[in-house]
Parts: structure tokens; sequence; C-alpha cells
């Protein structure tokens, strides 16, 4: 798409009827009204304490961090970081939030952006979901949803590894209450008694009361860490009214029917901000609160390191051993953040 120059922009926008500016001056201002309710207390590279007012960049206070001498203002390394399109990317944000996950193709000519640019701002908003591990107490339903290993998008494949992956199921643990859902891909195979170790103990509160799904390589385990299970088939009706809501969720199918269908089909890669996303929207939580906006400051850190991330969990929760070519997709001032520790960052440090 060609770039217009000043002059071609205020032609454009002198030719606007009245009701259209008025959306326009709405859509800006609205943009600088988020962004400048970013409230900062640390340093955006190094979480140092110590920072400084250093000038302003627009609408937006800039900062200095004293210890480690980097300037930043409040959108660096939030959703908004490099954004440009402001008033498309929020109604890709309400698109997104009002009617779910809808195929790249169709968004982009909605919105008459670039087809990279609407796959980048859809992980970007996926990403906003993406928090670390939140255990889960009172009554909780247990699943194991299995998903073909995919690599859609990829155009650097190994082949030996392909090959081997192919045959492996990637599983994502869900774990859901009454108020909430957490899911977590755990492994890329069959899962074994040491991958719920790792998992399980930051998903579900000891004390919890658990419901499994059908699964029992997951009743075993949890009997064996003494965990108490229900049965549900056995519970009186009266008792059953919070239980049976979870037991006859259409998770599973829904999640699968989304990904599968609606998307044809998730790289393995994205498979858990996807699953994120799905949770909460099959769970009618409300997603369009811009409040959310502000509560993840490593949403372009995890986007920028997902592939790295993605690497790791193939080495460490996979079994293959053969030789896989990560992207190399470079990003604009990357190497500002390369000393975070991202995992830690966002919760995940020792899983993916």
């Amino acid at each position: 798409m060609k770039k217009l120059s000043l002059e071609e922009i205020k032609d454009a926008i002198s030719q606007l009827s009245e009701n259209e500016f008025k959306h326009l001056l709405n859509d800006i201002n609205q943009f600088d009204s988020l962004t400048s309710k970013i409230k900062v207390s640390k340093c955006i590279y190094c979480q140092s304490k110590n920072i400084i007012k250093h000038g302003r960049y627009k609408h937006l206070d800039r900062y200095r961090c004293k210890d480690c001498g980097k300037t930043f203002i409040p959108t660096t390394g939030s959703i908004f970081y490099y954004i440009h399109k402001k008033h498309k990317y929020l109604e890709y944000f309400k698109i997104i939030t009002t009617e779910g996950i809808i195929p790249i193709s169709k968004i982009k000519k909605r919105l008459d952006i670039a087809n990279q640019t609407a796959f980048d701002w859809r992980h970007k908003f996926l990403m906003l979901y993406s928090s670390g591990f939140k255990t889960l107490d009172s009554e909780v339903l247990l699943r194991q949803i299995q998903f073909k290993f995919g690599q859609k998008g990829r155009k650097n494949i190994s082949p030996k590894f392909t090959v081997k992956a192919s045959l492996l199921p990637a599983n994502v643990l869900v774990a859901e209450n009454s108020n909430f859902m957490q899911t977590r891909l755990s492994k890329l195979g069959e899962l074994e008694k040491h991958d719920l170790n790792i998992v399980l103990k930051k998903l579900i509160n000891k004390k919890s009361k658990v419901i499994v799904s059908e699964n029992s390589l997951l009743s075993t385990y949890l009997k064996s860490k003494k965990y108490k299970l229900l049965d549900v088939q056995n519970k009186k009706t009266v008792e059953l009214e919070n239980l049976q809501k979870l037991y006859n969720s259409s998770l599973d199918t829904d999640f699968k029917r989304t990904i599968s269908t609606r998307m044809r089909g998730v790289a393995t890669k994205y498979l858990q901000v996807y699953s994120n996303f799905l949770a909460g929207f099959i769970f009618n939580l409300k997603f369009f609160d811009y409040r959310i906006f502000f509560k993840n400051r490593a949403v372009w850190f995890k986007f920028i390191q997902v592939e790295r991330m993605y690497v790791n969990f193939i080495k460490s929760y996979s079994g293959i051993y053969e030789p896989f070519d990560p992207i190399k997709r470079l990003w604009k001032s990357e190497d500002k953040f390369h000393h975070l520790d991202y995992g830690v960052l966002i919760g995940i440090s020792k899983i993916y």
C-alpha cells in the first residue's frame, strides 16, 4: 500500500463528511487517552525503580533509568509498541473480542491491512491473555485435549524433525472451576507422570476437589499425590449444580471445532496463546475491556521471543533430538531486550 504524503493526507481529510471527521478524531483521541493512562513505576528494561522523567514524546512522558541509562515511554513493551495505524488497530481489537478469531484473509480485507500486519496484530492481542500459572481451588475439572502437531505457515521446515513430530500429539491440559479456566500446552507426545509433576502442581491447588474426565493416567497420578477425586456419576443431583456445569462443558468440542474448522488449524508454536484466548472466550469472560491493555507490559517481549520459547519447548518437552531450524526474523531494537529473562518476566520460567 502506497504511503501518503502529508499534503495527500490533508487533502483526504478535507474530503471527509462532518460525521466521518468526528469519527476520525474520536479514534485518535481514544488511542491517545488509552496510552496516556499507562502508569510507569519501573524501568521496562532492567526493572529498576530508579527512574526519572526525561522530556516528552508527543502526548506521553519520556522516562530515563538512572541504573541502565535507557530511555523509554509508557507504551514501550506494551501492546501499543510500534503501532502506526491506530484506529484500525483498535477496531481489530473490538472485532476479535466480540466476534472471536476470524480468518486472516477476511480481517485483512475488512480493515484493508497487509496479510503480515493482520497476522502480527492477532498474535499481539492473543498474548494479552497469556499469563503465568494460576492454581485453581474449590471444585476443579481437569481435562486433557490433544491436537495434531502443526507447522502452519512455517517456511524453513526441518524434514527429519517433521517426520517424527507429525506422529506425536500436542497435549493441552485444561483446569477449570466455576470462575476461571487455565490452559497449558504440556508436551509434544504422550503424557507421562514426570510431565504431570511439572504442570499439575501449578494448575491445581493441593486442597482442591478434582473431577477427572475419563482419563486413567490423570486419575492414577492424582490419587498417588493424595488429591481428593470427585466421582460425578455417584454425586446426588442437588450437589451437582456447579459440577455438572463443568463436567458437561463443551470445551473439547468448541476448541477443536474452532481450531480445526474455523481457523483451518493452528501451528503448535501458537497453540498456547490460542488456548488461553479460546478458553476465556468460550467461558464467556468479558474481553472487551481496555483495562487489559495496562495489565500486561510484556506483550512485545513475548511477541518477539515466541520462536525462542517454542524451540525451548520442542527441545525440553518432545523427546525429539533431530535438527530443528528456528525462524530468523529480526526485530527493530531487539538488542535492547536481549539481557532480560523473558520466562521470569511473563511467569513461565520453567515451562513453555
